[in-house]
């Protein structure tokens, strides 16, 4: 009897965007942090680093609505300049980022 050969299947890959945020509202602060529900809300997982007076930071996400948020020096800040804001369940504004292709 003949062995039978296993095919692997290609994986399917799927697609990560370069995403930038910007906050420039307090162009003096000496930590900004962007928090989101795509880093599980961790305050510390992703600083954003100054340029010029604005802080930035790029990642790569999949496609899809993101809340977030920026921790300025241990205050929260939403993003003004966000097209999307809803309120999160303390009260104060949470922004949303739409990823798409």
């Amino acid at each position: 009897m003949a062995a039978k050969l296993k095919t692997a299947l290609p994986k399917k890959r799927i697609a990560l965007i370069e995403t930038m945020f910007v906050f420039g509202l307090i162009s003096d602060a000496s930590a900004v942090y962007l928090d989101s529900d795509f880093n599980n809300w961790d305050p510390k997982a992703d600083r954003m680093r100054e340029d010029r007076g604005r802080f930035r930071k790029t990642l790569a996400l999949h496609s899809g609505d993101y809340q977030y948020k920026f921790l300025v020096d241990g205050e929260w800040h939403y993003d003004p300049a966000a097209t999307t804001q809803i309120p999160n369940e303390f009260g104060p504004l949470n922004s949303v980022v739409h990823v798409t292709m």
